[in-house]
């Protein structure tokens, strides 16, 4: 092992400039698969639900920046979306759930649009960008190298009033924040300073969740916490692959589905 020093940033040691709630949130999930992502640059496979939610949030979106849009209009975007992404055969490593998955796009772009072009026509990301991008800092010690950017990227915003809504497509409705999603909510209040809604749609259903202050406050220390773990960790080795092969590993954990040719990375 190289020799460390405390005051070094880890993050800056492995040349990662930033974090984003969905890495934020693996690396708490499964720490091996973290490294394997981001230290050694692998990516790891789709699934049909990651799919189908990017597909239902094409179709929305279609139709509240253009409300002349019919609704069959959008679902039949989001699923030509699905179609050209279920065509590329290595996206996705997965045999199952396909089908099941354009089902369910068809049923949730409806869903969906009912409840939100009531809120009228979102703000249009700055030009030349899908979404809009927002980050926070968040700072795991003292000193001038003591903070890691957090970048996120909205969904829809309403900048009149003002308002963040996060869409998100699923099989069983909750009944509150997982904490993966509550550490992105609390993520996006704080950066927008503003209320945050995210729109739970099943095929069948649609439901409503709006993140509280106290819950706000609750999820940022939880990532405070989870960002100086994650550097203290990163700081133990210069060595990214000896870093990986020491995580501990759950290959039972839902981020190594459909990927187990990575596994031998760090066997």
């Amino acid at each position: 092992m190289s020799d460390l020093t405390t005051d070094t940033n880890g993050f800056i040691r492995h040349n990662i400039d930033h974090l984003s709630p969905s890495s934020l949130n693996m690396s708490m999930g499964s720490l091996s698969a973290w490294c394997v992502r981001y230290l050694l640059r692998q990516r790891f496979p789709s699934g049909w639900a990651a799919e189908r939610g990017k597909a239902v949030e094409v179709g929305v979106a279609l139709g509240l920046f253009d409300m002349d849009r019919t609704v069959e209009e959008c679902t039949a975007f989001a699923l030509e979306t699905f179609d050209n992404v279920a065509k590329i055969d290595d996206v996705l490593n997965l045999a199952d759930g396909k089908e099941k998955a354009r089902k369910e796009v068809e049923a949730m772009v409806p869903l969906a649009l009912e409840e939100l072009r009531p809120l009228g026509v979102p703000t249009a990301p700055p030009l030349g960008e899908n979404q809009r991008k927002i980050g926070i800092d968040c700072r795991f010690r003292p000193g001038e190298n003591g903070t890691v950017h957090i970048l996120g990227y909205l969904d829809f915003y309403y900048a009149e009033k003002p308002l963040v809504v996060d869409l998100k497509t699923t099989g069983r409705m909750p009944s509150s924040f997982s904490q993966a999603h509550g550490i992105q909510a609390a993520i996006y209040a704080r950066a927008m300073k503003c209320p945050v809604r995210y729109l739970y749609v099943t095929p069948k259903a649609a439901k409503w969740l709006e993140i509280t202050e106290e819950e706000i406050e609750h999820y940022l220390e939880v990532v405070r916490d989870s960002v100086k773990r994650l550097e203290r960790f990163l700081n133990l080795s210069n060595d990214g692959e000896q870093l990986a092969k020491s995580a501990p590993l759950d290959p039972s954990s839902f981020y190594w589905r459909g990927a187990s040719h990575l596994l031998q990375l760090i066997s």
